[in-house]
C-alpha cells in the first residue's frame, strides 16, 4: 500500500440481465490519479475510493440503464478532489463522500429518470467544497450534508419534474 501517483484506470462494461460491478481503489499518499467508471445495461454497480491523503485525484461514474447505483469516496484528508456522476434511466442511486478533512472538493451528480437518489455528504472537518446535484424526472431525492465543523461550503440542488424532495445541511 504505497504512494500511487498520475495513474489512470478506465472500466468500460455493457450487459444485461444482472453482471456489471465495478471498483476502483486509489489511496495511501496518492495524487494527480484519474478513475473512469462506464456501465450501460444489466445490473450495474461501481465504486469508486480514493482514500487517505489522496489529493488531486478526479472520479468519474457514467451509468445508463437498469438498477444503477454508484459510489464515490474522497475521504481522509484529501484534497483538490472532483467527483462525477453521470446516470440515466430506471433505479439511479448516487452517493459521494468527501469526508474527515477533505477539502477543496468538487461534486457533480447528475440523474435523469424517476425515482432517482443522490447524495453528497462534505462533513466532518471539511472545508472550501462545492457540491451540485441535478435531477430530471419524478419521485426524486436529493441530500446535502455539509456539517461538523465544516465551512465556507457550496451546495446547489436543480430538480425539474413532480413529487421530488430536496434537503441541505451546513454548518453555520
Amino acid at each position: 500500500d504505497g504512494e500511487s501517483v498520475d495513474n489512470s484506470a478506465r472500466i468500460e462494461q455493457t450487459g444485461f440481465e444482472g453482471g456489471n460491478e465495478a471498483t476502483v481503489t486509489q489511496k495511501n499518499d496518492s495524487y494527480d490519479n484519474e478513475a473512469v467508471v462506464e456501465q450501460s445495461g444489466g445490473d450495474n454497480r461501481a465504486t469508486v475510493e480514493q482514500t487517505k491523503n489522496s489529493d488531486d485525484n478526479q472520479a468519474t461514474i457514467r451509468q445508463a440503464g437498469d438498477d444503477n447505483r454508484a459510489r464515490i469516496v474522497q475521504n481522509d484528508a484529501t484534497n483538490d478532489n472532483r467527483a462525477t456522476i453521470n446516470q440515466s434511466g430506471d433505479d439511479n442511486q448516487a452517493t459521494v463522500r468527501q469526508l474527515d478533512g477533505s477539502d477543496y472538493g468538487n461534486v457533480l451528480i447528475r440523474q435523469a429518470g424517476n425515482d432517482n437518489e443522490g447524495r453528497v455528504l462534505q462533513d466532518d472537518d471539511s472545508d472550501n467544497n462545492d457540491a451540485t446535484l441535478v435531477q430530471s424526472g419524478n419521485n426524486n431525492g436529493a441530500l446535502i450534508e455539509q456539517k461538523d465543523s465544516s465551512d465556507d461550503n457550496a451546495a446547489t440542488v436543480r430538480q425539474s419534474g413532480n413529487r421530488n424532495n430536496a434537503y441541505i445541511e451546513q454548518d453555520e
